[in-house]
């Protein structure tokens, strides 16, 4: 008798995913300021690129993205870019890119397009650390917000800024 088993897929929640979502709930507060937003995102990018990058002087948003990959090793293969618009274009060359209206999953990259009425090239991201299928919210930790790291909490079928969501390989 064959048994029926349950395939496994990579991007359903796992020992990877919560500990990227862990990784980038630890990173709230971290700012410029306080020097944990260097520390925490600033050098690791610089370890994983082997650029220079100074959150002083730089957007930082995806560049913590790519730290929260870089320092947890969780992801098979990710974006190593610190611009949002060229992380939606690997995204969407790796077919892991899903539109506005998707209901985004932990772990998840969140981007968004806060300088046009209707989204059109993402300026801004964060990682989904919560989700609501019933009230179809979630929650991003976000970096560069102000010059800190804070929580967004949105409806992801009406938020007006929200572009889409890039679902990273999770091991």
């Amino acid at each position: 008798m064959k048994v029926k088993t349950r395939k496994r897929y990579p991007d359903m929640a796992s020992a990877s995913v919560t500990k990227s979502v862990n990784k980038a709930k630890s990173l709230n507060g971290a700012s410029e300021s306080n020097g944990r937003a260097q520390k925490e995102v600033g050098n690791p990018y610089s370890k994983c690129t082997g650029i220079k990058f100074n959150v002083k002087k730089k957007a930082w948003c995806q560049a913590m993205n790519v730290a929260i990959d870089f320092v947890t090793k969780t992801v098979k293969k990710f974006t190593t870019t610190a611009g949002c618009r060229q992380a939606v274009k690997w995204f969407k060359n790796k077919k892991r890119w899903y539109k506005k209206g998707s209901t985004p999953k932990l772990g998840d990259q969140v981007y968004y397009d806060f300088k046009r009425k209707k989204p059109k090239y993402a300026t801004h991201t964060g990682r989904i650390i919560s989700v609501n299928t019933k009230k179809h919210t979630c929650v991003a930790e976000e970096g560069n917000v102000s010059n800190n790291t804070k929580k967004r909490c949105f409806n992801y079928l009406t938020y007006k800024y929200l572009l889409g969501i890039g679902r990273p390989f999770y091991k």
